[in-house]
């Protein structure tokens, strides 16, 4: 195990189970797709493919995981849930320029958007935007939600628990709720790719801004966990697949 005051890594994944994932993985992939900020929103910003599932064995098993590197990196942040699992990759070219996973005037995620004829606020599984609309999804029988998509589907006006709707429900589990702690997983051997690293920009002892990149994040099955908040990137893959989970933690609001 790793300790920085920026991240912490840990071996969680065996080779074997790295690959389980991408075997499963590959057969969904699409092209990612960021939320409208000032940042922008195009190739220049994020490139790569990404796939979403579900696992709560998974989740159950890297749960005392977060908690134990949450505190003994001296975090201590009060999370309580974790949002589905994705898939990404990351080809030639592809990338994810600088960015926060949270704490951005675009991140509505989690917040209600309207109500409906009964009052009651309801939003998209996955995300909203301003106007009403978000994305969708239809799950696959191996856990995969292979059709998440912005859509011009209004949200119905008739949903009241959660059951599915169009493509959309009233998800109240998330709801008030930000990204904590941000993990990701690198599913792919060293040798495979170069390029696509994990890049983080802090603050040194003089104030100065640096950027390091996360070098034992490259190997496989490690398990790289940050605030959410922190600056960072993947840099261009100049070779070869880079394969990885990600995975966000949530709490309440920071105070």
């Amino acid at each position: 195990m790793i300790l920085d005051n920026n991240y912490m890594v840990k071996q969680i994944l065996s080779p074997e189970e790295c690959s389980q994932v991408v075997e499963a993985g590959v057969k969904h992939l699409q092209q990612a797709q960021t939320f409208k900020s000032s940042i922008g929103e195009n190739d220049a910003h994020r490139n790569s493919e990404v796939a979403w599932f579900t696992d709560p064995t998974f989740i159950q098993k890297i749960a005392p995981i977060i908690s134990e590197l949450n505190n003994v990196a001296g975090w201590a942040y009060d999370v309580d849930e974790v949002e589905n699992i994705q898939f990404t990759k990351y080809g030639v070219n592809q990338h994810y320029h600088w960015h926060p996973d949270s704490a951005s005037d675009w991140q509505n995620i989690y917040k209600p958007t309207k109500k409906n004829d009964k009052g009651v606020w309801i939003q998209g599984r996955y995300a909203i935007n301003p106007e009403g609309t978000g994305l969708k999804h239809e799950a696959s029988p191996d856990g995969f939600f292979p059709m998440v998509k912005w859509t011009d589907d209004p949200a119905p006006v008739n949903v009241e628990h959660d059951a599915p709707t169009n493509g959309w429900v009233a998800d109240k589990t998330w709801w008030g709720k930000v990204r904590k702690l941000s993990m990701t997983i690198n599913l792919s051997e060293p040798g495979e790719y170069e390029g696509g690293n994990l890049e983080m920009k802090y603050h040194n002892a003089d104030g100065e801004e640096e950027i390091k990149v996360i070098e034992e994040g490259r190997e496989q099955g490690s398990i790289i966990l940050f605030p959410s908040y922190r600056i960072h990137r993947i840099s261009p893959v100049t070779r070869g697949t880079r394969y990885s989970m990600v995975i966000w933690c949530l709490g309440k609001p920071w105070r």
